[in-house]
């Protein structure tokens, strides 16, 4: 109204119809296909997609993609019935691809026959008959009930002792990650201290921050986990080791952990891998701008 967007009334059953494409709107003047009800604009607000994050971030939307058939329902990718065969794609496989290029079109199989999903049109076609089918992509359902079961799961998994006891409880982020800079006389401070003088001495820190991400430390645990049955070890061996990178990726990593899909941008030392290493000078190597940087700061601070 007045070019203000206000929320509409029962938010939570509009949201469950508009999950399920096989569902009537039931709200008089609604239309989920154009976005409006009645002469007003319709908007959906929305967390980022599942299949942009890693399987850890429990805040994501989960989007399925449908089909009409024949008879006017809508079934999602990768699932049969009595009827249809299915498809060699699936609702993530879908997603995927559409985040990548939201006019591009995918080919797929169902059965013996070949189709093409268009995403700019939302049209699959049969390659050999030409015949069509209305195609669509919708959220999966998710309650207020259970959003505040996550949140509560979440509180409680960090309360029982899911992350180091020595992590800062007070800054604890529920999406993302903290920084915590160390006190200088602490011993966690002193052990990478050590580590990091132990093959570049002369450079000297200025800070040391923690990474406080709860997320990543949870999968982190995971996969130990997945580790230790996989090869029948009592123990995994840990290592602390150093990674180099350009200044600007260092939010992201925090974030999402490393992206192994750009492995080497900036220099490999041990071959096509994620390189980490125990030694600074290799990793110091590669972002020599930002230590000797860092260290010519210190100088000058030094020195006044």
């Amino acid at each position: 109204t007045g070019g203000v967007w206000q929320d509409m009334k029962d938010m939570e059953s509009t949201e469950k119809i508009y999950c399920n494409p096989n569902a009537s709107t039931g709200i008089p003047g609604l239309d989920f296909k154009q976005m409006t009800i009645r002469s007003s604009k319709v908007r959906r607000l929305s967390t980022v997609s599942s299949a942009a994050k890693p399987p850890h971030f429990i805040f994501t939307t989960n989007w399925l993609w449908y089909w009409k058939d024949e008879l006017c329902q809508w079934n999602e990718y990768g699932y049969s019935d009595a009827v249809h065969h299915a498809s060699t794609v699936n609702s993530m496989d879908l997603e995927k691809a559409y985040l990548a290029d939201a006019t591009s079109t995918v080919q797929f199989k169902v059965g013996k026959q070949d189709y093409e999903l268009s995403f700019k049109d939302l049209v699959q076609r049969n390659l050999l008959y030409k015949t069509e089918r209305e195609v669509c992509r919708r959220p999966k359902f998710v309650s207020l009930e259970e959003v505040v079961k996550l949140k509560t799961k979440r509180a409680e998994a960090s309360q029982e002792g899911s992350i180091p006891s020595y992590w800062d409880k007070s800054l604890l982020a529920e999406v993302g990650y903290k920084l915590v800079r160390l006190d200088d006389t602490s011993e966690e401070y002193k052990k990478v201290q050590t580590l990091f003088q132990r093959t570049l001495p002369k450079p000297a820190i200025l800070s040391i921050e923690r990474i406080q991400n709860q997320s990543l430390w949870e999968v982190f645990q995971w996969q130990k986990e997945q580790i230790k049955r996989s090869t029948d070890a009592k123990v995994v061996d840990e290592r602390l080791l150093f990674h180099g990178t350009d200044e600007k990726l260092v939010d992201s990593i925090c974030r999402d952990n490393f992206d192994w899909r750009i492995c080497g941008v900036h220099g490999t030392a041990y071959g096509k891998a994620k390189d980490s290493s125990k030694s600074l000078k290799t990793s110091e190597h590669e972002t020599k701008w930002r230590v000797c940087q860092k260290a010519h700061t210190a100088k000058d601070r030094k020195s006044t």
